[in-house]
């Protein structure tokens, strides 16, 4: 039994090996026809959320972002890249869902680890 498992193993290396570029084409098209699926298992994984709860906070949003009021795309939307669609945001410390952002506003509060301090001198510096 072990033998044959190792030898299926090692089949399946050198199939990989062999066939990088078909497999790398094939992996694209998936994530391409199942964007809906890998975006549910992301919620899910990430955040604890549905999509449709996703989709509920994107409508009581208005499809804008909770910083900047940037209307952005739904994650929903197929044929929309990470930089058009708003993000979940969250507590990374009780990981609790607060809204969704857009890209830049998340990268934003992830730098300043979410410190309401250093957001604050951000803001005197800005000021002058």
């Amino acid at each position: 039994m072990e033998k044959a498992r190792r030898k299926q193993k090692k089949y399946q290396k050198n199939y990989q090996i062999k066939n990088k570029e078909k497999l790398k084409i094939k992996r694209k098209i998936y994530r391409i026809e199942n964007k809906d699926k890998r975006r549910q298992w992301e919620l899910s994984r990430k955040y604890n959320i549905t999509l449709e709860q996703y989709s509920a906070m994107y409508i009581s949003q208005s499809g804008v972002c909770l910083i900047c009021g940037e209307n952005k795309k739904s994650a929903t939307d197929k044929y929309a890249t990470r930089f058009e669609i708003l993000h979940v945001d969250h507590c990374h410390k009780t990981n609790k869902v607060r809204g969704l952002l857009c890209s830049k506003c998340n990268k934003v509060l992830g730098v300043f680890e979410d410190n309401v301090a250093y957001l604050i001198n951000a803001i005197k510096y800005l000021r002058g």
